[in-house]
């Protein structure tokens, strides 16, 4: 059976909370990758990554996409990746991946065996008004349900992440406010990983609609998005996320956002 070399990092977050920037600058043609929300454990195949493979330089082929499309019976969709990947990552000098997708973590820490993981965390109340604004653009205005469902789910296995991993693997806590704002405590995860976070802030945000963001920082890595909520402050999503900070209390104390 082919499996996936163990990946150097793991990456674990919710959406909205800095987790493609901190994907972007450790991804560094042609030696180090970290793979953004490839869902491998589902098989993987999405266009994302097919587009994502493309501009490292691994266009992805008639044979491959037959691979995906139509595998053996019984091979796994975990399987039906790793044929078409694992040799391809098992050369590089660093690779991983970062998901934000709650239901990922602990299937994709079990099959890629990472030597570190990165909770990545970010208030809450900031992750709301950051999806927001993501969901306006794109013309929707469903606030309520799905998402609450997203980030009750998301908190709740990165607090399980965060606790349970502390006592049986090397683990990093960061905090997206934090990594942003010092040069020092993004060296000082650069040390911990033994991988330079030297690349491009702005790799991919085409693929994923968010060209708004690369004006927005700069192109670089900025303090803009910081505390967003009090922006926000008097606004009619105030009080909506405010609600939300005291719904998912218990996720704000864990990581620091009890103010």
């Amino acid at each position: 059976m082919i499996s996936f070399p163990p990946a150097d990092v793991y990456i674990a977050s919710l959406g909205r909370s800095g987790s493609t920037l901190v994907a972007n600058l450790m991804t560094t043609p042609p030696d180090r990758l970290v793979l953004v929300e490839p869902l491998l454990h589902r098989g993987g195949g999405n266009a994302g990554m097919f587009d994502q493979m493309a501009r490292w330089g691994w266009p992805v082929g008639a044979d491959d996409l037959a691979r995906w499309r139509e595998p053996p019976p019984g091979q796994s969709p975990a399987e039906r990746a790793a044929v078409v990947l694992a040799g391809r990552l098992g050369g590089l000098a660093r690779w991983g991946v970062k998901e934000v997708d709650p239901t990922a973590h602990q299937p994709g820490i079990a099959l890629l065996r990472p030597k570190r993981v990165i909770v990545l965390v970010r208030d809450i109340r900031d992750v709301m008004l950051s999806y927001m604004e993501k969901f306006r653009r794109e013309g929707r205005s469903d606030f309520g349900g799905e998402l609450l469902r997203r980030l009750v789910e998301g908190t709740r296995v990165l607090t399980w992440l965060a606790d349970g991993l502390r006592r049986g693997g090397p683990l990093r806590i960061v905090r997206y406010e934090d990594f942003v704002a010092s040069a020092a405590e993004r060296a000082a995860l650069a040390r911990w990983l033994d991988w330079p976070l030297d690349g491009d802030p702005d790799r991919n945000l085409d693929l994923y609609r968010r060209t708004y963001e690369i004006e927005r920082h700069g192109g670089g890595v900025s303090q803009v998005s910081v505390d967003r909520r009090a922006q926000a402050a008097g606004n009619a999503d105030a009080a909506l996320v405010a609600r939300i900070g005291d719904f998912l209390a218990g996720y704000q104390r864990r990581f620091g956002y009890e103010s």
